[in-house]
């Protein structure tokens, strides 16, 4: 019989968890999915397409899109509503410091590395062999950088170059896990918020040093952008963010935990607006760099919403439309991973087939969307099955 389990005591901790350990299901907790929070996700992933295909494709020649592209198209009339959704990966830091913090409160160890591993395995093999085979295609490096490409993007290797730049996010999503893992290894899971605490601070100070001070700290130490990265000090103040949303929702709100959230806030919404300058001086938009930041406040306001009125809107909303939210929510993963090269091949090829380049954008994100809702997500799902109970029967051996 199913196991019912208490998940969690606050806003979000009026649902029922049901835990089924057999063949289909071994993997873990399916927790209730909050709609409003697969909806923000969903659109945050068209954003970041919308970004890659109408703005970077042609904005930057030598980037993953635009050496696809390859001159194809250029969409200077969508620059007002393309730019700014680069930082839709900032957004989906915070989301992330969110469910992390929400789905590892009641694991073990293994439990969790298992269920971060057929989270991300699965979706990433499906997505960089198609987009290995649309690069073969198209003969966009060396044979022998092809297939490197390829297996530091299914091994998720932290230092680049992928099969996609996407990828890149992943190394820093590993990261964060590996950070979360820490309080879970020692059973000391409530600890997680004075992690939260040291997280965002490093990240925040850091960030303010390179506004108010000019200095780098990363490569004052000799280190790399990139190694910065994965040390979560660029992004720690979104996954701590995001995490303190969290803290606020299931163990009540306290005044350090809104202080860490204001700090976490001007600190993230700082980064992004020294980013933005840096990509408008780099292209020579017209476009204010408080753009992006208002998008992401937004962004936060309506994470927030739909986890105080979470109930309310699950009651309120028909299973057909939650269903359909549910799983464009599912989908965004690999809608990710396959819309920049793949998206961009399709966008070649339509246009290049005398397509107005308008309505073959349109095309293209809607394919792709398709794809990711239908095929893309039921490949996932199936190998994530047989992955599942490959090591579930492990483990139960070992």
């Amino acid at each position: 019989m199913p196991l019912q389990v208490k998940i969690q005591q606050g806003l979000v901790d009026k649902y029922i968890a049901v835990v089924e350990i057999n063949s289909t299901n071994w993997w873990g907790i399916a927790v209730h999915r909050l709609l409003g929070l697969d909806l923000l996700r969903f659109i945050t992933a068209v954003a970041v397409m919308i970004f890659h295909l109408a703005f970077w494709s042609w904005a930057i020649p030598g980037s993953t899109p635009g050496q696809v592209v390859r001159g194809a198209v250029s969409f200077e009339n969508l620059v007002a509503y393309s730019w700014w959704g680069k930082y839709g990966v900032d957004i989906f830091f915070v989301i992330s410091g969110f469910i992390i913090a929400y789905s590892a409160a009641n694991r073990s160890l293994g439990e969790f590395f298992r269920s971060r591993f057929l989270r991300l395995f699965p979706a990433a093999f499906v997505c960089a062999t198609l987009t290995l085979l649309i690069a073969g295609i198209m003969q966009l490096w060396p044979e022998p950088q092809l297939w490197d490409r390829y297996f530091r993007s299914i091994t998720f290797w932290p230092y680049g170059p992928w099969i996609d730049g996407v990828y890149w996010t992943l190394g820093i999503e590993i990261s964060f896990y590996l950070f979360v893992s820490l309080f879970i290894a020692i059973k000391r899971f409530t600890w997680l918020e004075y992690g939260t605490w040291i997280l965002g601070g490093i990240s925040a100070a850091f960030i303010f040093a390179r506004i108010f001070l000019a200095t780098n700290w990363v490569g004052e130490m000799g280190l790399s952008a990139r190694t910065g990265q994965l040390l979560l000090v660029y992004h720690g103040s979104s996954f701590a963010l995001g995490t303190t949303l969290w803290f606020l929702s299931s163990k009540g709100i306290t005044l350090p935990r809104i202080a860490l959230l204001l700090v976490c806030i001007l600190s993230s919404s700082s980064s992004i607006y020294l980013d933005a300058r840096g990509i408008i001086g780099v292209t020579k938009i017209s476009a204010s760099a408080l753009t992006p930041v208002l998008v992401f406040l937004g962004a936060i306001i309506a994470l927030g919403l739909s986890i105080w009125f979470d109930k309310s809107i699950s009651l309120r909303m028909s299973p057909r439309v939650a269903n359909l939210i549910r799983t464009a929510g599912l989908s965004t993963y690999p809608l990710y991973l396959i819309h920049d090269v793949v998206g961009a091949y399709m966008l070649r090829q339509l246009v290049s087939a005398g397509l107005n380049q308008y309505i073959a954008l349109v095309t293209t994100v809607v394919i792709v969307v398709a794809v990711s809702m239908t095929a893309l997500l039921v490949a996932e799902d199936a190998l994530r099955g047989y992955l599942g109970q490959r090591l579930w029967r492990k483990h139960k051996h070992a």
